[in-house]
């Protein structure tokens, strides 16, 4: 073989070579880049769980520690107004904290179970009433209009000129 053969040969082999050596580590970097986006996303999924678990006992917390106030300011105010039914000889205050502690009572318990009376349930009333049963509804053809029309005026074409013809005739 001649030298320039063999020096192409080995170029060509070397180039060759570099080509394949470069595309296989790109590939080798793929992998574990993909491991570590899947790693990643594992531990960002696990701290939103661990969020959502913490906001979710926050509120727990937070509903029960509202419940336990609301029983000790009734608890206090129950205490008050006994307390004035035996301590105090003004009656008027006396009955004021008595009806207090009769209205918080009924609110509380209203709380849990809500309950709409249907005599106290009207229909909205989004429309004007009739004045009288013979007068038309709106939704009627009729409604709003008085009477017939008198004299309609004829509706003028502008497109027709003076003389009866139109602009392009």
């Amino acid at each position: 073989m001649d030298q320039n053969t063999v020096w192409v040969i080995a170029i060509a082999a070397l180039i060759v070579g570099a080509l394949l050596g470069f595309l296989f580590g790109r590939n080798g970097n793929s992998g574990s880049r993909e491991v570590r986006l899947a790693e990643e996303l594992d531990r960002t999924q696990h701290e939103l769980e661990k969020y959502r678990d913490e906001v979710n006992q926050h509120f727990s917390v937070t509903a029960d520690l509202v419940n336990d106030l609301t029983n000790q300011y009734q608890k206090v105010h129950q205490h008050l107004a006994s307390s004035a039914s035996v301590l105090c000889r003004d009656e008027k205050l006396v009955a004021t904290l008595q009806k207090q502690a009769g209205i918080e009572q009924q609110a509380s318990e209203t709380e849990s179970e809500p309950q709409a009376k249907s005599d106290e349930i009207h229909m909205p009333l989004d429309y004007a009433p009739k004045r009288d049963q013979n007068e038309p509804g709106t939704l009627s053809d009729r409604f709003g209009l008085r009477g017939e029309p008198e004299h309609e005026e004829p509706r003028l074409d502008h497109a027709v000129q003076e003389t009866g013809k139109s602009p392009k005739e």
